[in-house]
């Protein structure tokens, strides 16, 4: 488990600035959040949003009180769209957080135990043995593909969602791309992982021995995004929905269809079944860039038509007879599509007052587990 020199509960303004600093001076820092988003209450549900509407409600005040001594004649009595103003209270939260991510990068938490206990649980599945083409591809993902995993969450969640301006006077994504942005900021935040995940400077810093673990994820995205993560969409159902799963098919089908001319992604028929092979990774790369700049712009000038047409040509259809296929493979290997864990419960053991031992059980059915945190962990109340 990682050790820290100092740990900062709360993020808050002076959580955040505290944790900021500590950083600064060299010490390994972390922060215990329970929100989404860095700021904390104030941020979150207290300060910033009450102000926002507060702002809101005295703008109406002003047209129904005071415009007329201005010389300001409305046609009609103003109304209240109270959708709209909870709308603009929540974007001018998520703007005061982009400043803090934009600033000092974004913030992700990974349960380190979780990670690697996923990990460990694909290993001889025969998930890689059915669907990648050659050994030398299973062989490298089982030994670097772990790490691999690692790093690409690491740079989508900590320089992907932290990157990215808007041009000055674009509004919130949310605003100008509609459905589409959830899509396209996954995607935007992927590539810049697949890109920096190719990059020598990885090796210089220690991260990584050698560009065989971006090979690794290379294999592994294109490979997801294209044919096994269709084993977890129904077989009468042939179209994604879900964002994430939406952005890895588009970006591993626009990275396709680009590198056709030069054959850098290979689809190949083996004994009926279909498979993808990378024939140039450093080509593939910059494919992967190229996309990223598309995308960024597409988000920075609030281009919806431009991120309608990508995700809907890209990222939402599913070959029919492709998806029969990878359902058929699938099913052989006996996996389910989705993994959950069980949380281990802890029971301190006292004696005169004092913890002396803990015991540990683990409960055998998550769906339980999961109603049981829900109800006496949440942090609304049942009735308010």
């Amino acid at each position: 488990m990682s050790q820290y020199d100092v740990t900062v509960i709360g993020s808050g303004p002076g959580g955040y600035i505290a944790a900021i600093r500590c950083a600064q001076l060299g010490f390994k820092t972390a922060v215990i959040e329970r929100y989404q988003a860095l700021g904390g209450t104030c941020l979150n549900v207290g300060c910033i949003p009450s102000k926002a509407l507060l702002d809101s409600t005295e703008h109406y005040y002003n047209a129904t009180h005071s415009f007329n001594s201005h010389g300001i004649e409305l046609a009609a009595p103003p109304t209240v769209n109270f959708g709209r103003m909870v709308e603009r209270k929540a974007d001018v939260v998520k703007q005061t957080a982009e400043g803090i991510r934009e600033q000092h990068g974004s913030k992700s938490v990974s349960l380190g135990n979780i990670v690697k206990s996923y990990n460990e649980a694909g290993k001889g599945s025969g998930l890689r043995e059915e669907f990648y083409y050659d050994k030398a591809a299973v062989e490298r993902a089982d030994k670097y593909g772990a790490l691999a995993a690692d790093l690409h969450t690491d740079m989508h969640e900590v320089i992907g969602h932290a990157s990215g301006q808007l041009k000055p006077g674009i509004a919130e994504p949310s605003t100008t791309l509609k459905n589409y942005a959830n899509t396209l900021e996954e995607a935007r935040a992927d590539l810049v992982a697949l890109y920096y995940i190719y990059d020598n400077k990885l090796i210089e810093l220690g991260a990584m021995p050698s560009l065989e673990v971006g090979k690794a994820e290379y294999d592994n995205y294109i490979n997801n995004g294209l044919l096994i993560q269709m084993n977890r969409i129904p077989a009468d159902e042939h179209q994604l929905e879900e964002s994430h799963m939406r952005n890895r098919q588009l970006v591993a089908a626009w990275a396709f269809e680009k590198g056709q001319k030069e054959n850098v992604i290979e689809k190949k028929i083996k004994d009926g079944k279909t498979y993808l092979v990378i024939n140039d990774y450093a080509k593939l790369r910059v494919i992967f860039g190229n996309l990223l700049r598309v995308i960024q712009r597409i988000k920075s000038e609030g281009d919806y038509q431009s991120g309608h047409d990508l995700v809907e040509n890209y990222g939402v259809k599913l070959d029919p007879a492709l998806h029969t296929e990878v359902l058929e493979r699938y099913a052989k290997l006996k996996l389910a599509p989705y993994k959950g864990f069980i949380q281990p419960h802890y029971t301190p053991v006292m004696s005169n007052g004092k913890i002396t031992d803990v015991k540990i059980e683990y409960p055998d059915n998550f769906l339980e587990q999961r109603l049981k945190y829900g109800k006496e962990y949440s942090y609304l109340p049942v009735v308010n």
